[in-house]
């Protein structure tokens, strides 16, 4: 039978992959939920996804749209199951209906770059979100940390389970997480031997006010950075992870509390 979801590739949206040195201090993000004991033995690929050349019919704001002509950059980990987006720009602008740079959609984008880079959506568990630039992901982010009666603008992380009141809320609210939902919705039954949401994990770095400061807090302060943990049915797909990953596949699944989000120690 014919799969409607079946996986794009880069190629086929007229995309180009370009290798980048590895940024190995990227990884600190992950570290704390599974990567496991070093050395990792990662094949970690950063890849810079050019647009293709803008149709001369084109708006000119489409047309003159300056980052490099980069629209993602990545790195992943085929033998830990672990996917960090460090930049991601498919659309102009960041508001719902803004034209598309690509039709590639970015779960798709993050699952062709995974693969390709020699990994199985059957072991993906990790998904990181390094320094989110997008206006509605921050300001859902804002939300989860003054529910949580978290001030974001120091050091802190709070985490979301399914099963915690608002969650549903947020995830409308925040298209990294929509992102990921869609992708579980697509390949998690299948491809993912039926992977679902454990927890998001949302984290600030804070803010430190320059000496001088008026006090305004600039747009993109402070770095927000979500992290996605997955879990799997009895742990299905994990003979072919790393005994970490394995370990820490079915944690706090359904544990989620019921009267708002959680917060967790400090990032030091």
């Amino acid at each position: 039978m014919t799969n409607r979801h079946a996986l794009p590739t880069i190629e086929s949206h007229a995309l180009i992959l370009h290798p980048q040195a590895p940024e190995n201090r990227e990884l600190e993000l992950l570290e704390p939920y599974g990567l496991g004991p070093k050395p990792y033995n990662f094949v970690w690929a950063c890849i810079t996804l050019p647009p293709p050349s803008p149709d001369p019919s084109a708006p000119a704001a489409v047309r003159s749209r300056s980052t490099g002509g980069v629209l993602n950059t990545y790195a992943t980990s085929p033998t830990s199951g672990a996917y960090l987006t460090l930049f991601v720009a498919l659309t102009q602008g960041d508001q719902p209906n803004s034209p598309r740079l690509t039709s590639m959609r970015y779960r798709d984008m993050l699952a062709a770059n995974h693969v390709a880079a020699g990994g199985s959506l059957r072991t993906l568990r990790l998904i990181g979100t390094a320094s989110i630039l997008n206006r509605p992901a921050r300001e859902a982010i804002s939300q989860v940390f003054r529910r949580a009666g978290r001030d974001w603008l120091v050091r802190e992380r709070v985490e979301v389970y399914p099963s915690d009141l608002g969650y549903a809320e947020l995830a409308a609210m925040n298209p990294f997480m929509r992102g990921v939902l869609a992708l579980l919705r697509e390949r998690g039954q299948s491809e993912m031997c039926g992977a679902f949401v454990e927890r998001f994990i949302f984290i600030s770095e804070g803010y430190d006010a320059p000496p001088g400061s008026t006090g305004r807090v600039p747009r993109l302060e402070p770095p927000l950075h979500m992290v996605t943990v997955f879990g799997r049915p009895d742990a299905a797909g994990a003979d072919d992870a790393n005994a970490d990953n394995a370990a820490g596949g079915g944690a706090g699944v359904g544990a989620g509390s019921r009267c708002g989000f959680r917060m967790s120690s400090a990032r030091t």
